[in-house]
């Protein structure tokens, strides 16, 4: 790299790199070698996505460590706007020219997940219905790349999840509650369909429906965890 610094080999000797550090999931050297990578180059969307990925996987990690151990509110929140950060700057290579791809598939999906997690349910349902890469469009749409996978399943979580979470935000607005009320009814309408008629059918959407709760549950802990420590 340093030898022929702008070179083919340069380039990709950094690409290995970048990429070895991804499946390392050593986000801060992903970060190094993802700033050497080309404004204008195709593959640096994706990169950033699995960066974005990395960093909001840790978030998680980290927002489920024992009180002792857990950073402060201040520290998960920046460390979940830092993930959303790069996920969103990696899918905008996709509203250009970069066509739907895994890295597309799996960013807008996580986007969506930082996005709620934020209690932006507006912003979420932006990011689902996205008409290039929202996980409600390809599922909708039967893209090749989510057959035989459990993103359906995931994707219509998420976006009931959204949907009931925004109904506040339209309080004064009948007509945009019961918009959002019917979306939601779709997607349920989708989900009982999507978890088919085996035996097991039935346990999988009781669960569905029980980690929805704890979702929403978890939701509303978190706003006053973040109410109570804005107010310190």
């Amino acid at each position: 790299n340093k030898r022929w610094p702008g070179s083919k080999e340069a380039t990709a000797a950094n690409d290995y790199l970048l990429t070895f550090a991804i499946q390392d999931g050593d986000a801060e050297q992903a970060i190094q070698y993802l700033d050497k990578v080309p404004i204008e180059s195709t593959r640096r969307g994706g990169a950033q996505i699995s960066v974005g990925q990395l960093l909001f996987n840790r978030y998680v990690r980290d927002k489920n460590l024992s009180d002792e151990a857990r950073p402060d509110a201040e520290l998960l929140n920046a460390a979940r706007k830092r993930a959303a950060g790069f996920l969103a700057d990696g899918l905008k290579a996709y509203d250009q020219d970069l066509q739907v791809d895994r890295a597309a598939l799996a960013g807008a999906y996580a986007l969506s997940q930082v996005s709620i997690n934020q209690n932006k349910p507006l912003k979420t349902i932006e990011y689902l219905e996205n008409q290039k890469y929202g996980p409600l469009t390809l599922v909708d749409t039967d893209h090749p790349l989510i057959a035989n996978t459990d993103y359906p399943l995931k994707t219509y979580r998420l976006a009931l999840r959204a949907y009931i979470a925004a109904l506040p935000d339209f309080q004064s607005d009948p007509k945009k509650q019961n918009e959002l009320v019917q979306k939601a009814f779709g997607i349920i309408d989708k989900m009982e369909k999507a978890v088919g008629t085996d035996a097991d059918a039935e346990n999988r959407l009781t669960k569905i429906y029980v980690d929805l709760g704890k979702d929403l549950e978890s939701q509303i802990k978190e706003l006053g965890d973040e109410g109570n420590s804005a107010g310190k």
